[in-house]
This record gives structure tokens, sequence and C-alpha cells, in this order.
């Protein structure tokens, strides 16, 4: 499943944004931004399965931002990029199926909180 310059963005976006709840302050897309050293346009397309999956809430105004919706705990590596892809539309061949239960298995046993 981590396979992609943009699950490895996802993960570090995640991780910056638990940085910053932690701290109990938000973080706006424009410092996510320049923080992870992507355009504020391809931030904005991360950001919103996060939102979408309610991993992560975002306010707007003068003290706005993106925090945690729950503690880093409460998610794993797994959940951040799912809520980030969009389901195949194609069948795997057996062998791959085999793997990639391996690969999601091990990443959902890693919290956001182990990567802070």
């Amino acid at each position: 499943m981590l396979c992609t310059r943009r699950d490895f963005n996802v993960v570090a976006l995640a991780t910056i944004i638990a940085r910053h709840s932690s701290k109990n302050q938000r973080i706006t897309c424009a410092e996510l931004a320049g923080e992870l050293g992507c355009a504020h346009s391809y931030t904005e397309q991360m950001i919103a399965g996060l939102r979408a999956s309610n991993v992560i809430e975002g306010q707007r105004g003068l003290r706005g931002g993106f925090r945690l919706v729950g503690l880093p705990e409460d998610y794993s590596v797994y959940d951040l990029l799912a809520a980030s892809k969009v389901p195949a539309k194609f069948e795997m061949p057996k062998q791959s199926v085999k793997f990639d239960k391996l690969v999601d298995d091990y990443l959902a046993s890693i919290t956001l909180a182990d990567l802070l």
C-alpha cells in the first residue's frame, strides 16, 4: 500500500498536524505546504482525504488551520493511507493480494504516535 511519493507525504502531513495538535495548536495549509516542500494545491488534495475520513478537522478564520480529531494513538499508518486512497477498480493477482495483506497488517501496527 505504501508505494508512491504521495503516500509518504500523507503520512508526513499527518505527523506534522499531530505534532501541532499535541501543543493544542492548528496549522494552516500554507504552513503544511512549506514544511513538506510541496505546492499549496497538492497539499490541499492530501488534506481533502484526511478531512473526508474525519482524521483531521479544519477551522477557518484568523486562528484557523487543521488539527487531529483524535489522539495520535488512534490512527495507524494504514488508516492514514486508506483515508487518502481511491479504491482500486481492478482485480490483483493472488500473489499480490497476499503481499499487500502482509504490508497492510504491518502498516496497521504502526500508529501516528510512533512517528512523533
